[in-house]
């Protein structure tokens, strides 16, 4: 496991960086380390070491590990302090069982309102994406923005933020299925009759595709927490 990473709060910040509170760029990066497999499921987070590995004070982890915990990546016990989240096969079950449901219902809807301007905009991210296929965690926050423009086209900002909170839950379990270079460039192309559908406003295509893509994906995690829990019982 690596290291958390230095923030650099201050000093090499983006102008972005600068309308955001500690807070939320604390929050950002322990997402970033729990995406990116620094911070494995199950391991337990000390505020203190966090403080020091980002360099800042304990009141801004604390507060991010609060709002890590709203959306499911980071578990809170009074009296034991907060761990990453280790999701069960049965909860990994459950989490895409309902993602599958609301996604399709955002794909579905958002067909009806996307214009021309969102579909340019998915082609330029999905363009992106196939130039970071050595970057797992950065290929899989570009693939929820890619889905999130269609969805968001639907007017239902509800739904949204309930399908982001969902895909942020399953990132960790993404980027250990798609570390895999081959996997994760099939998984890329998967994207393509996707983005033709989108295209050519074939709606039920959309809908096929969404859920057997989400099926696929949800399989092969399932199958990983499996083997681990197998393994950790032994």
């Amino acid at each position: 496991m690596s290291e958390p990473m230095l923030l650099s709060v201050g000093r090499t910040g983006t102008p972005r960086d600068r309308y955001k509170t500690l807070n939320q760029m604390v929050a950002e990066q322990l997402t970033d380390d729990i995406v990116a497999g620094n911070l494995l499921p199950g391991t337990k987070l000390s505020e203190p070491e966090l403080a020091a590995a980002y360099g800042v004070s304990r009141g801004p982890v604390r507060e991010a590990l609060r709002l890590l915990e709203g959306n499911g990546l980071v578990r809170i016990v009074s009296g034991k302090g907060a761990t990453v989240t280790k999701l069960t096969p049965d909860e990994i079950i459950e989490t895409y069982d309902i993602r599958v449901e609301l996604e399709s219902l955002g794909a579905r809807i958002g067909m009806r309102h996307v214009d021309n301007a969102a579909i340019d905009h998915m082609g330029l991210v999905l363009e992106e994406m196939g130039n970071t296929l050595d970057s797992p965690a950065d290929w899989i926050k570009l693939n929820d923005k890619f889905h999130l423009l269609l969805y968001e086209a639907s007017g239902m900002s509800q739904l949204c933020d309930i399908i982001s909170t969902l895909m942020v839950k399953t990132r960790p379990y993404q980027y250990v299925y798609l570390a895999p270079r081959e996997t994760l460039a099939t998984t890329h192309q998967e994207h393509v009759p996707l983005y033709d559908a989108i295209r050519r406003g074939d709606v039920e295509a959309v809908d096929q595709i969404t859920r057997s893509h989400l099926r696929r994906g949800a399989e092969a995690m399932i199958r990983m927490a499996m083997l681990n829990e197998r393994a950790e019982s032994s």
